[in-house]
């Protein structure tokens, strides 16, 4: 998967130096990242988690970013959405 790829080159790049994360942030990753977890791909959408949390543990300034784009709001929707980590969105029409 294409997509999933991409995320995990991302989440490689977001666990190396403030510069390699931050030119990800620079180059509207964060925004990019947030539309994948509109996909109902489990593995896709946990490996943007891993890139968003690589990004905003960079430190404060790269947490404050994420917060100010709406990544802890999109993250508790996305948490509300599924009840088990495993559970397939097609399984949950609660929402």
């Amino acid at each position: 998967n294409l997509l999933f790829e991409t995320a995990w080159v991302l989440t490689n790049i977001c666990s190396g130096s403030h510069e390699h994360t931050m030119a990800v942030v620079e180059a509207n990753g964060i925004e990019c990242i947030l539309n994948l977890l509109d996909l109902k791909d489990i593995a896709v959408l946990e490996q943007s988690i891993w890139v968003l949390g690589n990004i905003a543990g960079d430190g404060t300034n790269a947490r404050d970013i994420c917060l100010d784009k709406g990544v802890l709001k999109k993250l508790i929707k996305l948490a509300q959405q599924y009840s088990y980590p495993h559970q397939s969105a097609s399984n949950n029409n609660n929402n």
